[in-house]
């Protein structure tokens, strides 16, 4: 999904780099290993690491230069050698991470790991609509109460350049943005985005279920249907953004 809407797998410059025999490249939570299988055929010299704390990806089929890591503190403690990668890759973290985390833990040990020269890339996911109709505002209004009650800033892209410029270890940050759509207007990427959608909030019925309010008797899940309908008939979508910057 992401690599249709950008038509690639990457935006920072690193294409050079790994094309050379050796390069190291960092794929952090990286799910079920998507992006990482698919840059390890790209550029079949270099070697790609995903680290997640749920084994999503493979474990026994895989390409020669690509390795898998169960890494329960990746926010923390990244069990590699200081100035190891040639870039690491963060995508889709934004939900469960509080800006205290991306300041003081995360984006510390990504420094860290990363070697001068290389390029961090970030592409956060925002709880951020456009086009929304009335439940999707109720929706989306819902959801950020109950992530900020957990410190959790649910539209942290607007930040994400101030907290790599006021660590000093990066050069200027370049950013890239796109409309992403969600439902069938989109084609298959907006199907595909309404699909990541539903999975998301049934995932986290447990904490809106007492949040959303059920009226006139709806279920938790006539409610979410609801949503889903209304997303299809709004032309609905939401906003990617690619950061990059090279480690001085």
């Amino acid at each position: 999904m992401i690599r249709a809407i950008w038509g690639s797998n990457y935006s920072a410059p690193v294409a050079d780099v790994l094309k050379k025999e050796g390069s190291c490249v960092l794929d952090i939570r990286c799910g079920p290993g998507t992006w990482t299988l698919e840059m390890s055929d790209e550029f079949p010299g270099s070697y790609f690491t995903g680290v997640d704390t749920v084994k999503m990806y493979p474990t026994e089929i895989k390409p020669r230069n690509v390795k898998f890591t169960y890494c329960a503190n990746w926010l923390e403690n990244l069990d590699f050698p200081d100035d190891y990668f040639d870039y690491v890759y963060v995508n889709f973290l934004s939900f469960g991470l509080t800006k205290n985390d991306w300041e003081n833990k995360l984006i510390p040990e990504i420094i860290r790991v990363l070697k001068p020269g290389g390029y961090i890339e970030i592409s956060p996911c925002d709880l951020k609509w456009y086009n929304e109709g009335p439940i999707a505002k109720h929706w989306s209004t819902t959801v950020h109460k109950e992530l900020k009650a957990r410190n959790i800033e649910p539209a942290l892209s607007s930040q994400i350049v101030e907290i790599l410029e006021q660590t000093g270890s990066f050069s200027q940050v370049y950013t890239d943005e796109r409309d992403h759509p969600v439902g069938s207007w989109g084609g298959e990427v907006g199907k595909t985005s309404l699909g990541c959608l539903k999975y998301y909030f049934d995932g986290l019925k447990h904490v809106l279920e007492n949040s959303i309010i059920c009226d006139n008797g709806k279920t938790f899940e006539i409610m979410r249907n609801d949503l889903i309908d209304e997303i299809e008939e709004q032309n609905m979508y939401s906003k990617f953004i690619r950061y990059w910057a090279m480690k001085i």
